[in-house]
């Protein structure tokens, strides 16, 4: 049985994992969660999931959210800058946040771990999302 399903946004085409330069992005940008972000707390939430996965999660803007929501998060990224920022962000809010460096190719985590995966990326104007219920 597959408890993790690999979505690939490249259309079959398989990326190496790279760590953004976080200096030279605009942090009001990547600090602002997207619009889809809040449809998926909410179903989430009405569907009364619990544990959410933020994978890829740069500075932290929808492990705030997810957090704010009363949601147990877990945020990856291969950027220790970024994690850096989020860890940070969550101290200055208050948040309890897990954060791990880590490559979304490798995780580190045992079956059962995550009510929900998260992906939300603004690269190049798209959005892509991982859903899975993984208990």
């Amino acid at each position: 049985k597959r408890k993790y399903t690999v979505v690939s946004n490249t259309e079959g085409i398989m990326v190496k994992s790279k760590e953004w330069e976080w200096n030279e992005a605009d942090k009001d940008f990547w600090t602002t969660p997207c619009e889809e972000s809040y449809y998926y707390a909410n179903k989430w939430k009405t569907e009364g999931k619990q544990s959410i996965l933020d994978l890829g999660c740069g500075l932290g803007r929808h492990s705030i959210l997810f957090a704010k929501e009363g949601f147990d998060v877990t945020a990856i990224d291969l950027s220790k800058e970024g994690i850096d920022y989020l860890n940070e962000w969550k101290e200055k809010a208050g948040l309890k946040i897990l954060t791990q460096v880590c490559d979304m190719n490798r995780l580190p985590f045992p079956d059962d771990t995550f009510d929900c995966i998260f992906n939300g990326s603004r690269q190049n104007s798209r959005h892509y999302y991982i859903e899975a219920a993984l208990k």
